[in-house]
């Protein structure tokens, strides 16, 4: 609908004339002149060169990306689950950082400090009492203090606009420790060696650099009484009077007095200890300087990922997977994983090659190459297919392969009821949990996907269908007899049709009572886990506290074993869909190879009986030999040479 401009009007906003007049009445929290939730280095780490080392190391850490995902059976890589922890490690951790702003934040106070806390500030319920809770944003806060169960932090109140000193279970907050801390943090270690000799070499030249004359003056007279004592005092207070009043910082002495200069460079090996403290840091980081000045090759690169990035963003996705993800959770296969681009440290001229080997040997589509090089995705369904492009797809086979995926749809048990099965299973775990809960009233919770391209292989394949083309070729045949061969394969064909349909509808009616058999025992095992878990619940709703404390073990293991009779249902459910699935499709396939290979055979023996025929074969032309050509050739020469 088109905007009016009378609507224009009535909506439009100005930052600067549309304010409330009671505005600047309102309190709306402290103001700072710098940002009060950032980082702050400590024991003089921001004013030594080790700052640089620590922000190198976040920023690469930052840049990889950490996701809450779902895996398959085998811990396999499924699919990103779109939940709220989720978007804390990739969009907004918090009001003041994004997910990488957060991570960078996370990894440069654990190398300064040697331990953060990563904190859950907004959850959805209180993560002492229940583990069942989503985390709406997430903070970096400092340890203060050890308990046993406990830990006293430092983190920003983004509320009131200032640190806070909070305590909080060691169960509710991730801590992660820097793999590193030997190197960097240990009261003696290279780190703060280093640090300690940056900090004297300052200091050093900051005595250099003060401006003092340091000179030693000689008078013409021996000190020894106080009368000579205070008389030179007030000659040193002259030279001292003259210099300061002096425009230019001139001050004259008697004939006899003699003056030393002191203020020379002092010579010492401060900074051959620092050079050695400097290369044997960068050794024990796994980094060089050419991965600070940006000039590293890539095998340098690979050594400092895996030796040095790998282990602190593990260390990090480790503890966040042990703190923010339940035994629930983890049985229903999620899990938190990070993942590096290895297309980043790739040249433009490596890029082509690359995605020819990915996409010949079915690892990636062209759709996700095109993302890789900034391009928009095609709008062409094979982009996103996964084949190898060099080889050529008969009409038929692709046919037969749409074919195959439309009935797939109708296979034992869809994606749909599969996943509803599923989020059964998961309401069943959901509901143990609570029992468990109630019960511990009083405690805490405890190339290619075939073998690689062979040329053998290819050649015999080659000489196989030279073989077919060549017995099914009509080029011999005149417009008579490849009218008839036609006839024949369109009869055929339509006769081959007819018998997959007929194997189609006999295999759909298989599927049906396959079908309904399998919604039958997943409805029966629901029912008799529901009816247990009321029992269970109902059982507990009656016990006292010291009833449940002495039953405590046995109702345990009642929950356990239910437990593992849900497991069992779901790997079966999964175990169950993907045989069915398999087996379906091959079945199918192999049905259809057969068929297509039976009538193929036959098309050829009717066309050989075609080819037998006189009357449908072409007529010949005469064509002269290479031997005739070369005596009428012969010939002309010679009677040209005749005539001349």
């Amino acid at each position: 609908m088109e905007v009016t401009f009378g609507s224009r009007i009535k909506h439009a906003w100005n930052a600067f004339l549309n304010k409330d007049p009671t505005r600047n009445f309102r309190n709306i929290g402290i103001g700072y002149s710098y940002r009060p939730d950032r980082i702050r280095l400590s024991r003089g780490n921001e004013r030594s060169i080790v700052t640089s080392v620590y922000n190198r190391i976040a920023l690469d850490a930052a840049a990889i990306s950490i996701q809450h995902v779902r895996l398959d059976e085998n811990d396999r890589f499924l699919s990103v689950i779109n939940s709220e922890l989720n978007k804390c490690l990739t969009l907004e951790s918090n009001i003041d950082q994004t997910g990488r702003a957060f991570v960078q934040d996370a990894v440069m106070s654990m190398m300064d400090e040697g331990c953060v806390a990563l904190v859950p500030v907004d959850t959805t319920d209180d993560p002492e009492i229940t583990g069942a809770y989503d985390i709406n944003s997430l903070r970096t806060g400092k340890i203060l203090e050890w308990y046993p169960q406990h830990i006293k932090i430092r983190v920003y109140n983004e509320q009131v606009g200032r640190k806070e000193d909070i305590e909080l279970a060691k169960k509710a907050v991730a801590i992660v420790e820097n793999p590193l801390y030997a190197v960097m943090n240990e009261p003696n270690s290279t780190m703060q060696r280093l640090v300690r000799k940056l900090n004297l070499l300052d200091a050093i030249d900051e005595q250099s650099g003060s401006g003092k004359l340091d000179l030693i003056i000689q008078l013409p007279y021996v000190i020894k009484t106080e009368a000579r004592r205070q008389q030179a005092l007030n000659r040193r207070q002259d030279i001292v009077d003259q210099l300061s009043d002096s425009k230019y910082g001139i001050a004259y002495t008697d004939g006899t007095e003699r003056i030393t200069q002191l203020n020379r460079p002092v010579e010492n090996n401060l900074m051959k200890q620092i050079e050695y403290l400097t290369s044997m840091l960068y050794s024990q980081l796994g980094i060089t300087q050419s991965i600070l000045d940006g000039t590293a090759d890539d095998k340098t690169m690979l050594n400092y990922y895996n030796r040095t990035i790998e282990p602190i963003v593990s260390a990090i996705v480790d503890e966040m997977k042990r703190k923010f993800l339940t035994k629930t959770a983890r049985s229903q296969f999620q899990s938190i994983l990070f993942f590096r681009d290895p297309f980043k440290l790739v040249p433009v001229s490596e890029i082509s090659e690359i995605a020819d080997k990915f996409t010949r040997n079915e690892i990636m589509t062209s759709n996700e190459i095109r993302q890789i090089i900034g391009l928009r995705p095609s709008d062409d369904p094979k982009a996103d297919e996964l084949r190898n492009k060099n080889l050529n797809q008969s009409a038929e086979d692709i046919s037969d392969e749409e074919a195959l995926d439309e009935e797939s749809q109708q296979e034992g048990m869809t994606r749909e009821e599969y996943d509803s099965a599923i989020e059964d299973l998961d309401d069943l775990d959901a509901q143990l949990d609570e029992l468990e809960e109630e019960l511990d009233v009083d405690e805490d919770l405890k190339h290619y996907a075939s073998p690689y391209y062979d040329p053998v292989k290819a050649h015999e394949y080659y000489l196989k269908n030279r073989e077919l083309k060549s017995r099914k070729s009509t080029a011999k045949l005149n417009e008579a007899g490849k009218n008839a061969a036609q006839y024949v394969k369109e009869q055929l064909t339509s006769e081959r049709k007819g018998k997959v349909k007929t194997h189609k509808d006999q295999t759909d009616s298989q599927i049906e009572s396959l079908r309904n058999r399998k919604k039958a025992n997943v409805e029966a095992h629901k029912n008799a886990m529901q009816g247990k878990i009321d029992d269970l619940r109902e059982l507990l709703k009656d016990m006292s506290k010291e009833e449940k404390a002495s039953t405590k073990d046995r109702i345990y293991n009642l929950i356990g074993s239910l437990r593992e009779d849900n497991k069992k249902e779901r790997l079966r459910l999964q175990e169950d869909f993907k045989s069915s699935s398999n087996s379906l499709r091959s079945g199918h396939k192999e049905e259809r190879t057969r068929l297509k290979e039976e009538y193929d055979e036959k098309y050829i023996q009717e066309l050989d009986k075609i080819r037998s025929d006189s009357t449908f074969k072409r007529a010949s032309k005469k064509k002269s030999s290479k031997s005739d050509t070369k005596s009428k050739l012969a010939k002309y020469m010679i009677k040209g040479g005749n005539s001349k």
